[in-house]
């Protein structure tokens, strides 16, 4: 089965909201902001292969993160 936009937009949301909420974490914003980024590249590198139409920069987007 060939991952679809649908299901990049589900992935990305659920990682946003997930930076979000703990961005007020014990540990600062700064470090959960970095950490967060470094999740949604190693996801974004992970979908790739799973649809030749993957774009990685509007998948980083869509997390809250820029490319």
């Amino acid at each position: 089965m060939t991952m679809q936009r649908r299901h990049f937009e589900v992935i990305a949301e659920a990682l946003r909201a997930s930076i979000s909420r703990f961005s007020n974490s014990p540990t600062g914003p700064w470090t959960m902001r970095e950490e967060g980024r470094r999740i949604c590249e190693d996801m974004a590198d992970a979908l790739a292969g799973t649809n030749p139409n993957f774009n990685r920069a509007r998948f980083l987007r869509a997390c809250g993160v820029e490319d």
